[in-house]
């Protein structure tokens, strides 16, 4: 909340529940007017151990009051935020990613397997969105924005929890990623401007231009299964 310049790296969250109030919850967020925060190299997993609710996976901005917000007003709830190399699953009752009155935001080479897919809400919203898989949909609400290249996604705007990704890995829903279609994962991608680490932490360079969250080359593969 409120929080700027932080890198949220390499962690594992998973069954987040919230039983009262709205009963939305999240794996992790950041808001509050916050600024040039990043996610990266996380695994979320809506649901692991346990079902139900409506459970978000990563998120820039939210509803928050004024008076906990890091400008005291909170016309943005985020900018300029980065969402790269993340790994969001099981999140079939809402999306792995949801951006709220969240400006600027680039999301690149992430892997959503069974969720909603992205929401970019509100005319604040602003978002570029670059290769990723991407179970589900990517959709503008309430006017929000969004430009988006080299995914590998649903060709369908209403698709919901549809499984591209069953395409690509041997049983993604079930946490099995050994690669069953390396071509589509290889040429597809959008290079980005700045280097960054695929979530097993190899660097590649910002010309990079696979799909998802790891490199896909001739070296043994650094994640076949996740809990």
């Amino acid at each position: 909340m409120g929080a700027s310049n932080w890198v949220a790296e390499a962690n594992f969250i998973a069954d987040f529940a919230k039983a009262l109030s709205d009963r939305v919850s999240y794996g992790a967020f950041f808001k509050g007017a916050g600024e040039d925060n990043i996610f990266e190299r996380n695994l979320v997993r809506c649901e692991w151990r346990q079902q139900g609710g409506t459970r978000i996976g990563l998120s820039f901005g939210g509803g928050t009051n004024a008076g906990a917000c890091r400008d005291d007003k909170c016309r943005q709830e985020h900018s300029r935020g980065i969402m790269r190399n993340n790994i969001i699953m099981n999140c079939p009752n809402d999306v792995g990613v949801y951006l709220n009155k969240s400006a600027d935001t680039l999301i690149h080479n992430n892997l959503l397997i069974y969720t909603r897919g992205i929401d970019i809400r509100y005319p604040e919203s602003t978002a570029t969105i670059l290769s990723n898989v991407i179970d589900g949909r990517v959709l503008a609400r309430t006017d929000g924005h969004f430009t988006e290249r080299g995914n590998n996604t649903s060709n369908f705007e209403a698709a919901v929890n549809e499984l591209v990704s069953s395409d690509l890995f041997k049983a993604p829903g079930t946490g099995n990623l050994t690669v069953t279609d390396e071509e589509a994962l290889k040429t597809l991608g959008t290079p980005v401007s700045v280097a960054a680490r695929d979530i097993c932490g190899r660097e590649y360079p910002g010309q990079h231009a696979q799909v998802g969250p790891f490199l896909v080359d001739d070296k043994a593969r650094c994640l076949t299964t996740v809990p």
